[in-house]
């Protein structure tokens, strides 16, 4: 099984034709789809003084990030919050089956192919337009 992952913020919940490439995946049978997101999972817990900010300055993962990839079809254990660490800290432990991780921060793709090499292998979905057939020439 080959593993993939995706950001969330500015990559797979911003953007339709990065949510219509991680459908694509999913329907195939050779790949596991993952969410690894800067996120805290419980933003409430994460923000001193929360309870002061105003109902409009509030978010919650309930909000967007779970039924996104409930509608795509991602089970919540394949999604990874990293509490506003370096995701590159994650895939340390946890990343090196994985083919790619498709984000829009060059900083995190950076800090992942430095301590990984190749593996997995950071494409950021902006700035190059060929994000799609990198991706795809990975999975072969």
């Amino acid at each position: 099984m080959k593993k993939v992952s995706f950001d969330f913020d500015g990559c797979l919940g911003d953007r339709s034709d990065v949510q219509e490439f991680c459908r694509d995946l999913l329907k195939r049978s050779d790949v596991e789809v993952w969410i690894v997101t800067s996120r805290p999972e419980f933003p409430e817990q994460h923000f001193p003084g929360w309870d002061r900010l105003r109902e409009d300055q509030k978010w919650s993962n309930d909000d967007s990030l779970f039924p996104l990839a409930a509608e795509l079809g991602i089970p919540r254990e394949r999604i990874v919050f990293t509490w506003w660490n370096p995701k590159a800290e994650w895939f340390a432990q946890n990343g090196k089956d994985f083919v790619f991780h498709l984000d829009d921060d060059t900083v995190e793709l950076r800090d992942i192919a430095g301590i990984l090499g190749s593996k997995p292998t950071g494409i950021c979905c902006f700035g190059s337009g060929n994000w799609k057939q990198k991706c795809e020439k990975l999975l072969k």
